[in-house]
């Protein structure tokens, strides 16, 4: 409660003294200010929601790649310990009549034409392997080539082998790798 000059009493409430001194100072933010920095803090969310949804896209592709050179790796070295030519001399491409299963192939060009397809990835011992690797097929092939290596001087028999592995988006990696015929 104040007195004026009159000597009767003002009763002003403290709502409205802080609303004079509000109107007097006049602070805050004006509309065009409040729209301006929504619209920068839009830019600013969605340049960071690019980065971070590019950078998990990475992240997956690099995953893909890595398990599919797995699968690949696993198979190409499943096949280079076998012995090049088959015991009884045969140079047949694929598995010979009483090879049906991969545990039964004895050299390398009996994966000739193998294919693993998806949800049945498995070892040598037919055991699955981790359901990562269940979106995945693989196939290899097997061919005699003569290749020129000038660094060794000379041309070299062998045998070329290519494994593919395929994913669910079908996009696809190769490992290829050649095997000299050994030296009689």
């Amino acid at each position: 409660m104040k007195e004026n000059e009159s000597g009767e009493i003002n009763h002003i409430s403290g709502l409205q003294q802080k609303n004079k001194k509000m109107d007097q100072n006049e602070w805050g933010f004006t509309l065009p200010e409040v729209l301006l920095a929504s619209v920068i803090l839009a830019f600013v969310v969605a340049a960071l929601t690019q980065a971070i949804v590019s950078g998990q896209m990475q992240t997956y592709n690099a995953l893909q790649e890595k398990r599919a050179m797995e699968l690949a790796e696993s198979l190409m070295e499943e096949i280079t310990v076998l012995a090049y030519v088959d015991s009884d001399g045969s140079v047949a491409l694929g598995p010979e009549g009483d090879e049906n299963d991969r545990g039964d192939f004895d050299n390398l060009d009996d994966y000739h034409g193998y294919i693993q397809s998806s949800a049945g990835i498995s070892d040598i011992h037919n055991h699955l392997l981790p359901e990562v690797y269940q979106s995945y097929s693989r196939e290899a092939s097997v061919e005699y080539v003569t290749v020129s290596i000038p660094q060794l001087g000379g041309d070299y028999e062998g045998v070329l082998i290519s494994i593919t592995v395929i994913n669910k988006d079908l996009r696809n990696w190769s490992l290829k790798r050649f095997v000299p015929k050994p030296v009689e």
